[in-house]
């Protein structure tokens, strides 16, 4: 029985049903449907039941409850004891969506590193949900991502500012032959999923333009339709701090779009009493935006 499927049972409980459980776990209903179901399977009982919209517990899921919420406590407290007992005393935990740890974190991480040489720092890339759910159960001190999403934890969470950027909308420079709208008409979308938001404000922008597009690539990372593009063939759509080498190379060109404007700011969220080597970090992230996305002499950060 997995940890993770004991944790959304519980979730599951507290929440009353499974879109609102799987909204504080930051994945999917099916997900966490499929861990209740296999935590029922492997008891041979039904856990929980339906009366209309309200959960209940039947007389195994009472019994089970005692023991989820028991065994999760002592993992989290054995976990936390190896934590202490294994790890290294000064330890910089990031979670981090795929394209800033590509582009953003390596140069910040190598001044951090230059500065604090004792401190270990892991950096586990994944979803945004999955930078969010670290984050939330302690199991990351920093999470990078786009401020629009960012922005809905401040509540929780205190946010920082990384580097500006914003939605662009590239094709290779040598096909450039003719307008933005025009060259949009012409070539294939390679996007993100389509529950992306920058995917869903492209889309918006495109019909209240009236600008027919079509989308037949769809990509859950930057840097594959940042590949895409470069092989030709179509426009892609990024954060502009993605495609900057590129379009400054001129390998690639930013296509001028009429009232396309998206925010794409890469920020770090964390807690407010984070500790002196989170602290630090962030530090030399507010030094990192301050100076238009260039790193400062390491000198600065003593």
């Amino acid at each position: 029985m997995k940890i993770e499927a004991i944790r959304s049972f519980l979730q599951l409980v507290e929440s009353g049903s499974y879109a609102a459980a799987a909204e504080e776990l930051y994945t999917s209903p099916t997900t966490l449907h499929s861990h209740v179901k296999a935590i029922q399977s492997e008891l041979n009982a039904a856990l929980v039941r339906f009366d209309g919209r309200r959960l209940d517990l039947t007389a195994a899921g009472h019994q089970f409850l005692v023991f989820a919420e028991r065994t999760v406590r002592e993992y989290d407290a054995i976990r936390e004891g190896f934590g202490r007992s294994s790890r290294p005393k000064q330890r910089l935990r990031i979670a981090s969506m795929i394209a800033p740890s590509i582009h953003i974190l390596p140069g910040l991480l190598d001044t951090f590193h230059r500065a604090r040489p004792e401190t270990v720092v892991v950096v586990e890339t994944g979803s945004l949900g999955d930078s969010i759910a670290a984050l939330t159960s302690r199991e990351a001190d920093v999470a990078v991502m786009y401020s629009g999403i960012a922005a809905r934890h401040t509540d929780t969470f205190a946010m920082t500012p990384i580097l500006e950027s914003h939605l662009a909308a590239i094709i290779r420079a040598d096909l450039v032959d003719r307008s933005p709208l025009d060259l949009l008409a012409r070539y294939p979308i390679a996007a993100p999923v389509g529950t992306a938001s920058t995917r869903q404000y492209f889309e918006r922008w495109a019909r209240q333009h009236e600008v027919e597009v079509s989308i037949p690539f769809e990509y859950s990372s930057s840097d594959a339709i940042l590949t895409h593009v470069r092989a030709g063939g179509c426009i892609g759509l990024m954060g502009s701090y993605v495609a900057s080498d590129a379009v400054r190379n001129g390998d690639a060109h930013e296509l001028e779009l009429p009232d396309f404007e998206q925010d794409h700011t890469v920020v770090a969220l964390h807690a407010r009493d984070s500790n002196l080597v989170v602290r630090e970090f962030i530090d030399l992230c507010e030094r990192f935006y301050a100076a238009g996305g260039h790193l400062e002499p390491i000198s600065a950060l003593a």
